[in-house]
């Protein structure tokens, strides 16, 4: 029975917090926050703490899971790992690629293992995708298009969210899932650029377009926050390959074929043809799922490898740097 304390039990912890409790083979025995009033909302049993320090000091942990915001994770899991605990923290692992360099080192260091949390290499509709780039069904990728739209986030604590210095705003919160997925699939661009339109009224819109090129290939990510609470959440990509368009958005994955016929990734049929063996279709409990077993069976999460990880951090690094902005 492996022994998990959870730090950070806002909007991401929460969703790690239900995860852990399903999850057989593991005890979550505490959870911190600063927020005391939120940890007595949030507990059911677990050791209470408001103080990681003191909750590193006093419990015995296997693995430790980061969820505090983004401007924290390179400490708390630092702390962590120097204590000999492995640690999954949520992304991005830090803002700037040096910081996510002394983190793995950190790990590697203490023997311990190191996880960034990059949700959607877990879900079902990105692995069948990559499984086709990989098998080359439909040939050959020509062009991507991928995007991820949402509200501006008004609810984090602090309104740490909306502060750049914390947050690394939509490049690093939102964007950074398909960029790290791209990376996963392509590797490291030959070339980045981006586009960046930003107006500061009542709430932030930050809308970030990149491109990314390869040698036999382009890729488009959008990713916004726009100001207003009613904006739908909108996520989704199309893939042109040689053969084929591949296309998820709210109807489903579907497969538009060079011949005329439709293919419906959404039926579990086409699903069983995929190769893709998952015990669920959250891509959150996959993830931790896979960590947990890294742990146990003493295997390195080769799923989220580190040149991976300091990749992402340092192609966004070079699209915020480069990007031609517009304004108010």
């Amino acid at each position: 029975m492996l022994k998990v304390g959870l730090v950070g039990v806002g909007g991401m912890g929460s969703v790690h917090l239900k995860n852990w409790r399903a999850m057989e083979g593991v005890q979550l025995t505490a959870i911190c926050d600063i927020r005391h009033d939120l940890l007595n909302e949030k507990a059911d049993g677990e050791k209470l703490y408001t103080d990681f320090d003191e909750m590193l000091e006093n419990e015995s942990f296997d693995i430790i899971d980061v969820c505090t915001p983004s401007y924290l994770h390179k400490e708390h899991s630092i702390k962590a790992l120097k204590k000999g605990i492995h640690v999954l923290t949520e992304k991005p692992a830090a803002l700037h690629p040096e910081d996510v360099k002394e983190m793995y080192r950190t790990a590697e260091e203490h023997h311990v293992k190191l996880m960034v949390a990059h949700v959607i290499r877990f879900m079902k509709d990105y692995q069948i995708l990559k499984e086709i780039c990989r098998t080359k069904k439909y040939g050959e990728l020509l062009e991507g298009h991928f995007w991820r739209l949402s509200a501006t986030p008004t609810w984090s604590w602090d309104n740490w969210m909306q502060d750049e210095q914390r947050s690394g705003l939509v490049p690093f919160d939102l964007h950074i899932h398909d960029c790290d997925f791209i990376y996963s699939l392509l590797g490291r661009p030959h070339t980045v650029s981006a586009v960046r339109s930003q107006a500061h009224s009542n709430a932030l819109t930050d809308h970030y377009i990149a491109k990314y090129d390869y040698p036999k290939a382009t890729v488009y990510a959008e990713a916004s926050w726009y100001a207003g609470e009613k904006y739908p959440f909108r996520v989704g990509y199309e893939v042109i390959f040689e053969k084929a368009v591949l296309r998820l958005d709210e109807t489903g994955l579907k497969a538009y074929q060079a011949d005329g016929t439709l293919l419906d990734y959404s039926s579990a049929a086409a699903a069983e043809d995929t190769g893709i063996n998952l015990t669920t279709t959250d891509g959150y409990f996959e993830e931790m799922l896979y960590f947990k077993n890294c742990v146990e069976n003493d295997t390195q999460p080769a799923a989220v490898p580190f040149e991976e990880v300091e990749g992402v951090i340092s192609v966004i690094t070079e699209g915020v740097n480069n990007a031609k902005i517009n304004h108010n």
